[in-house]
């Protein structure tokens, strides 16, 4: 949750869009495949970047879905986003416990049947 050289990071992002105008910080990811309902990564890029910009208190993060012409996203306050904050910090726990445990509990996303290459696994479609 702080700035580091990019090799020394263990979650590093990069953004496509960032402006910070007055007490606005809007954040803008330009996106080519079919538009999805998961605002994760938004959702992201808006607390680290509340962590970052002590001065901003509203928040506009953005998906610009090239293909569809479309624009999906939200608009904040930034007491709104402790309870993103918390959702996120829980994830990335879950995340450390399974790594430093190298247990890797299966579950079905939408890379398993084209893309993953892990035949052992129960949900492997290749």
């Amino acid at each position: 949750w702080k700035r580091c050289a990019w090799e020394d990071g263990v979650g590093r992002m990069i953004v496509d869009f960032g402006l910070v105008r007055g007490k606005v910080l809007k954040i803008w990811d330009w996106k080519t495949g079919k538009p999805k309902d998961d605002q994760t990564q938004c959702q992201f890029y808006a607390v680290v970047g509340a962590l970052h910009f002590k001065d901003a208190t509203e928040f506009s993060a953005k998906y610009i879905w090239l293909k569809e012409k479309k624009i999906t996203g939200f608009e904040m306050k930034r007491t709104d986003l402790l309870p993103i904050y918390k959702n996120l910090r829980s994830r990335i726990d879950r995340m450390r416990v399974a790594y430093d445990s190298e247990v890797f509990s299966p579950r079905r996303n939408g890379l398993c049947r084209k893309w993953c290459k892990n035949t052992n696994c129960t949900h492997c479609g290749g």
